[in-house]
């Protein structure tokens, strides 16, 4: 299974991802991998943010899931995927994906990355995801909280 964590930078997808990941490590009999769009991008040298660079780079780091997916193992994603584009190619690639969306509101505190933001970031409908959680209103906490839940419902 994938689990997919996507918003703008400074949204709190690393925070999530890793917390989430803690969860299933201490709770689940199952190997975990974290991937993540930074760390991904200076592994494969990729510069290139234009549309078709981000898209991409995100194909290439859906394919890379894949395998870690085709071992039996659960996948955690933490990438912008700014857009449905390449939020569709994730879903139609994978078996099982929970998509969960983070966003947040700079006007109501900046978090240092918002000059980062992609300016054409395509906002998801709510049928694309499976959760959307507003973490400029939400805690760490309840975030990890409503992803449980949602994760124990998709398997």
């Amino acid at each position: 299974m994938i689990v997919a964590f996507f918003g703008q930078p400074c949204s709190g997808k690393t925070t999530l991802c890793k917390a989430f990941f803690g969860f299933i490590r201490k709770n689940l009999p199952i190997k975990c991998h974290y991937m993540d769009g930074d760390k991904f991008r200076y592994v494969f040298t990729n510069k290139d943010y234009s549309r078709e660079g981000r898209i991409n780079n995100l194909k290439l780091a859906c394919d890379v899931a894949r395998y870690e997916e085709s071992l039996n193992d659960i996948v955690l994603m933490s990438f912008v995927f700014p857009y449905k584009e390449s939020r569709d190619y994730l879903k139609e690639n994978f078996k099982k994906v929970m998509v969960v969306y983070l966003e947040y509101f700079p006007e109501m505190g900046k978090r240092g990355r918002e000059d980062f933001h992609v300016t054409d970031f395509d906002i998801p409908e709510p049928n694309e995801v499976n959760l959307i959680l507003n973490t400029t209103a939400m805690s760490e906490e309840q975030c990890l909280t409503q992803i449980i839940n949602t994760y124990k419902q998709q398997i």
